[in-house]
């Protein structure tokens, strides 16, 4: 079966059988789920008892608890032995009846976004690529003494174009404004 979204409203949702893609939205409050009329949530199937379980929903809290039937109710294969808490995503099993339980759509929590170092592996990069270009720059002058211009000229138009870039990165990094304080992103990653 397909995974579920959340609701907007506690559900459970029938999974198979004869009530196969019901939707039975849990009201407010304690409900009765079982065959009698007077239940709250009335469901006739193999297994079900008068009065089956009880659903008690309190905001966005859902618990259940058996209500002494007699094949018990299970949660996501587990005897119930008291009212436990539903997670969106259990399955319940009443009798012969297996429904997911649909929890409300979960608020996002804030979360605050980790500050970014700053660009210290920047700078270091810059110096070492203003030290290469020393280097290389101190090896073209020596070739051009030496009278060797025929490699000069092909190391010369590189090194300008490297000189002009790492002299760009270098003022950008000295004159970076700080960044601000961290703030809260609601929701996913930003």
């Amino acid at each position: 079966m397909a995974p579920q979204h959340a609701a907007s409203e506690p559900t459970l949702l029938v999974v198979g059988g004869r009530w196969g893609g019901r939707r039975l939205a849990v009201p407010p409050g304690s409900t009765t789920v079982g065959r009698d009329p007077s239940c709250g949530i009335v469901l006739e199937a193999d297994g079900m008892s008068r009065r089956h379980a009880r659903l008690v929903r309190a905001g966005d809290h859902v618990t259940i608890e058996d209500a002494g039937s007699t094949n018990g109710t299970t949660v996501n294969g587990a005897t119930t032995t008291g009212p436990l808490e539903l997670h969106h995503g259990d399955l319940v099993r009443l009798g012969s009846l297996e429904m997911s339980y649909l929890g409300p759509r979960e608020r996002p929590v804030p979360r605050v976004v980790p500050r970014r170092g700053r660009v210290r592996i920047g700078r270091a990069v810059v110096v070492g690529g203003l030290v290469t270009l020393m280097l290389l720059g101190v090896g073209v002058v020596v070739q051009l003494a030496t009278g060797l211009t025929g490699v000069a000229g092909w190391i010369a138009a590189p090194l300008a174009g490297m000189a002009a870039a790492l002299v760009q990165l270098a003022k950008d990094a000295l004159t970076r404004v700080p960044e601000p304080p961290p703030t809260p992103v609601v929701g996913g990653v930003p």
